[in-house]
């Protein structure tokens, strides 16, 4: 025992003075991901596939193509599969390495769309045998419609519109010039023609001076009685109030305990959007980049939640409904969704302003019926965002 003891003493002693080793702190992803819409005719997207990092780095490239729409040219040796999402359709994918501090682009072009809508096709990076995506982007591909510019695009930004507008401007300018000079030579002209006939004329009587004209009085400027101005002072704060006081009842009405969340905004407005497109509510943005529904094994979607507010931010895997096709929800799976993001609970902290986050979640599964939207929130507060999956 005397022999034992020094040595423990010795070892506490050791410990004390050595610090503990810090925690590693998550590794940076190992890629970067843009996607840039490119071409007017027909629809087409490059992905552009950065590595920042000192070694080369192997990574799958998942695109999801709207639906509807199929690929006509693939570059770097992708290749199609039909989309395990609810809506069906077709995904694109891409095995390629990229080298140390190197940037990879690969492409694809699309089939020509029915109409002239704008289409969004987001893509996603993958480790090898990952399902987290190191990084995700989106982008929207606008319909060529001539000189008046995409059909989505505001008139007034549309170069077509701008183009005659400034024409419009230039010409009405030029009439009102050519009118003003016409005037001026008229004037100048009767002036011309009355000296001729001042000077042609014989001054025979000479004419008596003009008469100064008479000043010109104005009437004393009348003000309003100061009662009249007292009451209309108190009818504009008394109309103040009433509309402040009929937003406040607007408001609390809206807030019923018997509605869902869906249907009732406690906080902020209800957005709505497709897969791609990102939608902002009370305290996040959301964007869902992926939706993939394996038969029998529920659905996993890929969000990506950045925090827009000023101070930390929590959410919920209560509050992530995926949405049936007869009306009813299902909550998220709080234990699905940590085993699909390497064990890490995503719910456990708040996410810091400004910070971006990545998260697979996971929904059960709902046998025959898959969902057709989805409803993600930050509290139980908010009217969120719901994306609908088609």
């Amino acid at each position: 025992m005397r022999a034992t003891l020094p040595a423990a003493l010795a070892a506490a002693a050791v410990s004390v003075l050595v610090p503990a080793p810090a925690p590693a702190s998550a590794a940076p992803p190992a890629v970067a991901l843009a996607v840039v819409p490119v071409g007017h005719q027909l629809p087409s997207y490059d992905i552009q596939v950065r590595n920042g990092t000192a070694t080369s780095v192997s990574t799958t490239i998942r695109q999801e193509l709207p639906a509807g729409l199929a690929p006509i040219a693939i570059s770097h040796g992708g290749h199609a599969d039909a989309a395990a999402r609810p809506g069906g359709g077709t995904d694109l994918s891409w095995q390629i390495r990229v080298p140390a501090g190197r940037t990879e682009t690969v492409s694809a072009t699309l089939s020509r769309p029915a109409t002239n809508a704008d289409l969004t096709a987001p893509a996603c990076a993958f480790s090898t045998g990952s399902a987290v995506p190191d990084d995700c982007a989106t982008a929207t591909w606008q319909a060529s419609t001539g000189m008046f510019g995409s059909a989505s695009t505001p008139w007034w930004r549309r170069p077509g519109v701008l183009g005659l507008f400034g024409a419009a401007v230039l010409l009405l300018g030029a009439a009102l010039l050519a009118v003003r000079s016409r005037r001026r030579r008229r004037a100048a002209d009767r002036a011309g023609a009355r000296e001729v006939v001042a000077h042609s004329e014989p001054n025979v009587y000479p004419r008596p001076p003009r008469a100064a004209a008479p000043p010109v009085v104005r009437p004393p400027r009348r003000r309003p009685p100061l009662w009249a101005t007292m009451a209309a002072l108190l009818l504009v704060i008394g109309l103040i109030s009433g509309a402040a006081l009929w937003v406040a009842t607007a408001r609390v009405s809206a807030i019923e305990g018997s509605r869902q969340p869906s249907s009732g905004a406690w906080s902020g407005s209800a957005t709505q959007g497709t897969v791609g497109t990102p939608l902002h509510e009370s305290a996040f943005e959301f964007t869902v980049y992926q939706v993939s529904c394996p038969a029998g094994r529920g659905c996993t979607v890929t969000v990506g939640v950045r925090n827009a507010s000023d101070r930390g931010q929590r959410w919920y895997a209560q509050m992530q409904r995926a949405y049936l096709p007869d009306g009813n929800w299902v909550d998220a799976d709080d234990a699905a969704t940590r085993v699909a993001n390497r064990n890490t609970d995503q719910f456990a902290d708040p996410i810091p302003p400004g910070e971006r986050r990545l998260v697979p979640l996971v929904f059960p599964d709902t046998g025959g019926q898959r969902p057709t939207a989805v409803e993600l929130r930050s509290s139980v507060f908010s009217a969120g965002a719901r994306v609908t999956l088609s």
